[in-house]
């Protein structure tokens, strides 16, 4: 299993807690490991009922509060191969919340044809996942 520095795990929850205030209902933050990726290369997964869904000024938002409130380093950001906004009942979050990640835990998905890994973030705890079902 690819493993994630835990300084970068740090930083992405201080920028997770941050949107989760700016743009309130933050409903995910995660990182999702593609199965066809490279074994160090993660996609960013940020859903808000205040972020629009598959656009470029979410996009930009997200890469912005990475710089300045992340403070992520060249390594860490090299990482991260996309950074996409998703609305709150996408198939993917469903099938993280379906294998019941736990948060701040990095995990395999059995069942998953296009994704191997994921880390979630945010929600901060199992609860307000289980909460959404």
């Amino acid at each position: 299993m690819s493993a994630l520095p835990a300084k970068m795990i740090e930083r992405l929850t201080k920028v997770a807690e941050v949107v989760a205030d700016e743009k309130k209902n933050l409903h995910f933050f995660g990182l999702v490991h593609r199965t066809n990726a490279m074994h160090d290369r993660w996609d960013l997964l940020v859903s808000s009922d205040k972020l629009t869904a598959w656009s470029h000024e979410a996009l930009k938002y997200i890469v912005e509060k990475l710089k300045k409130v992340g403070k992520l380093p060249a390594d860490d950001m090299v990482r991260i191969a996309r950074i996409v906004a998703l609305p709150p009942n996408n198939k993917v979050i469903d099938l993280i919340e379906d294998e019941r990640v736990p948060p701040g835990k990095l995990s395999v998905l059995h069942h998953a044809d296009r994704f191997d890994q994921a880390l979630v973030i945010w929600p901060k705890s199992a609860s307000h996942v289980a909460a959404r079902h």
